[in-house]
């Protein structure tokens, strides 16, 4: 999510808790069955999207930032629309270390988040 701290600055713990947990919903909604969504940080979320060639995995990365962004986060008058920002990271056919794909998967949050936010990065193979 961009800008957590501020919500929770500004609203308080209770607003960015209602915040992060809207987001949840969001994402539930989304996912099917085979994929695997988990908070991983204060405002990150981790999804792993199983059989997803590079355009579906950006298209549902693309729905899941407009949802989020489209409409009041929590639904109770606190921050309004809030935003995200996304890393698209493809697993390939490789294995790889957990955290090797954590760092690439950063980097593609990173990305997003200095071309200016409230958008979807792809980094390649890692």
């Amino acid at each position: 999510m961009d800008d957590f701290k501020a919500v929770n600055d500004l609203f308080g713990y209770n607003e960015g808790d209602a915040v992060l947990k809207a987001i949840g919903r969001r994402i539930r909604a989304l996912l099917r069955a085979s994929d695997v969504g988990a908070r991983v940080g204060g405002d990150e979320f981790l999804l792993l999207v199983s059989m997803a060639s590079e355009d579906a995995a950006m298209a549902l990365a693309e729905r899941l930032r407009a949802s989020i962004s489209e409409k009041d986060a929590a639904g109770s008058g606190g921050p309004g629309q809030v935003t995200v920002s996304i890393g698209v990271v493809p697993l390939g056919l490789r294995p790889y270390q957990v955290e090797d794909l954590l760092q690439v998967a950063h980097s593609a949050l990173r990305r997003s988040k200095d071309g200016g936010k409230n958008q979807v990065a792809y980094c390649g193979e890692p």
